[in-house]
């Protein structure tokens, strides 16, 4: 920290900061002649222009959670399903989220893993991966979960699909839901 005494011919220091002739310290009053409150800030607080009290304060910055753009949850499914979960409308990240479970089981079933399918941002490929892997359907409320990021181009979809689905039961055949989540992050 720079202490010193400035000359007494700059002195009364006036605006946006503030001192008196002979002082070592110079009190910030303003920032672009908005006032800055004299309170003082606690651990990890910021300093955020608040429009209300039309001055700047300490705050505790509020983080910026992932926005879910979209969602969709189909039940009763009893074959391989497929749609689209989002049309982007900017580029960027999105992150996917799965689940998929077993409200049916059948004796030997199989719950379908889930594929996601994008256009990448850097090189315009459509792109495609499995989000969960299939799994022996034989339980009531076995579930597979995963989540992956993509990175998109504006204006185009992210599409899913189950694949894998069996079920070779006379008594009945699997049944699952599917759950899915698309946040821009």
């Amino acid at each position: 920290m720079n202490r010193q005494t400035y000359p007494a011919a700059l002195f009364p220091l006036r605006g946006d900061v503030s001192a008196e002739a002979g002082q070592v310290l110079v009190t910030v009053k303003g920032l672009q002649t908005i006032p800055v409150l004299a309170t003082l800030p606690i651990d990890q607080q910021v300093l955020t222009y608040v429009a209300a009290d039309a001055a700047w304060e300490p705050a505790t910055p509020v983080l910026a959670l992932p926005r879910v753009v979209a969602a969709i949850d189909d039940t009763g499914l009893h074959v391989n399903a497929s749609g689209t979960l989002f049309t982007t409308l900017i580029a960027g990240q999105y992150r996917i989220g799965s689940y998929i479970v077993v409200t049916n089981p059948s004796f030997y079933g199989v719950l379908p893993n889930v594929v996601i399918g994008w256009t990448d941002l850097d090189t315009g490929v459509v792109e495609s991966n499995y989000i969960t892997d299939y799994i022996a359907g034989t339980t009531l409320g076995l579930y597979v979960s995963g989540e992956m990021r993509v990175s998109c181009q504006a204006a185009t979809a992210i599409t899913w699909a189950t694949t894998g689905y069996g079920s070779y039961n006379q008594y009945g055949d699997l049944i699952y839901a599917i759950h899915l989540t698309c946040e821009l992050v």
